[in-house]
């Protein structure tokens, strides 16, 4: 099952060298005081039925108005099919990042019940107070689904000590159309980021399929005399038919022995199953655009702007060739293997970083490395490197 998704992201483990930033919502208390008046009314209406929906959902019982939705085991479909039921329950259209600041059903309560009208749509989305504060922002780029929520634990760590805004697709939560085009995305990203930090030094950290819209957004920062003072790519690569005949030798390799594993880790019962499934998938000649589905999760159903929203990056990522970049670039590297980062990108991307490049090697897979415990792995390798940037 290929996930993009984070079954948990609540706080640090006890232990972890990571602070919520000052001022960030932590989970309520289990008894808190009762606002007074029409609120506390209006909002004791509104947590039975989403503590029914939630239940419904995620297929916990009971919950408590604390329990925290990550926690829970939700991830970014079943928010997806949260909000559904709250437009179909209760009228009201919320954004799926409202969960970043109110993950417990004591808060989403709260936004429920304010009459406020919503504010336009952005694909930046503030994370922790820190995002007001001064210094150099990190804008942090989703993965191929165009969700962020799989990034929140990071964020979250990341905030603790810098501004973050996280960037999000169009054509999710009632924005615009999706784009198909890296380029068209890296100068729609630009466009609004500018709005809240009209000049440089910027620092720019993508994930996924969002480093190649990072490292487009670098050059174009770049060829405008603009400063790019951070740019690192989370375990980004670029289409195989770009590839030198080394690298494609490479990949092929690399692909042949994660079969291999695949195959061996499977009961001997279920090898040949295995086996028919992959020469079906090759008869049939299943386009690559298609084949990205295979990053949403399994067993959920998939709502039709995630979907398209998905098909648009795949088209994106299969007609994008990276051109030259002049200034260093950190690619990091997650030490497991598998057919969502079948390839070790660094050698490629050397050949078009002119100011060199740096690897950093994580613990976990292509997923798994911003899930806790291993992101604070991550966040620990990047945020003294952000630190050396913070000024400049």
């Amino acid at each position: 099952m290929m996930r993009d998704d984070v079954g948990t992201s609540g706080p640090p483990p006890a232990g972890s060298p990571f602070r919520m930033p000052a001022g960030w919502p932590g989970p309520p208390p289990r008894t808190p005081a009762e606002p007074a008046g029409d609120a506390a009314t209006a909002r004791d209406g509104i947590e039975p039925v989403l503590r029914e929906i939630w239940q419904e959902v995620l297929g916990v019982s009971p919950i408590d108005r604390g329990d925290n939705f990550f926690d829970l085991g939700g991830h970014s479909l079943l928010a997806v099919r949260v909000f559904a039921q709250i437009r179909a329950r209760l009228g009201r259209n919320l954004p799926l990042v409202t969960l970043f600041r109110a993950p417990t059903i004591g808060r989403l309560a709260e936004a429920v019940s304010r009459s406020e009208p919503a504010a336009p749509w952005s694909p930046l989305v503030p994370i922790g107070p820190a995002a007001d504060a001064g210094g150099a922002p990190v804008f942090l780029l989703h993965g191929l689904t165009g969700e962020i929520m799989n990034l929140r634990a990071l964020a979250l760590r990341l905030a603790a000590a810098h501004p973050v805004y996280a960037v999000r697709a169009r054509g999710l939560d009632g924005g615009p159309p999706p784009l198909g085009r890296v380029e068209d995305m890296a100068d729609y990203y630009l466009d609004h980021i500018r709005r809240v930090r009209p000049h440089g030094p910027y620092r720019l950290l993508g994930f996924c399929f969002g480093g190649l819209v990072a490292y487009e957004m670098a050059r174009r920062l770049s060829a405008a005399g603009e400063t790019v003072s951070f740019l690192a790519l989370l375990d980004s690569g670029f289409h195989q038919r770009l590839l030198t005949p080394l690298g494609r030798l490479r990949y092929e390799l690399a692909k042949q022995r994660i079969h291999l594993e695949s195959l061996w880790r499977l009961p001997a019962g279920e090898r040949l199953e295995y086996l028919r499934l992959r020469l079906a998938t090759r008869v049939s000649g299943k386009s690559a655009e298609i084949s990205y589905l295979a990053y949403l999760p399994d067993g959920v159903d998939v709502p039709a702007e995630l979907r398209d929203v998905t098909l648009a990056a795949a088209r994106a990522f299969c007609r994008y060739e990276p051109g030259a970049y002049s200034g260093p670039l950190i690619y990091v590297r997650p030490e497991g293997r598998d057919f969502r980062n079948i390839l070790d990108f660094a050698p490629e991307w050397r050949r078009k970083v002119a100011g060199g490049v740096a690897v950093v090697a994580v613990p976990g897979d292509h997923m798994t490395m911003l899930e806790p415990p291993r992101v604070d792995a991550l966040a620990g390798r990047l945020l003294p490197l952000l630190q050396r940037t913070a000024e400049r």
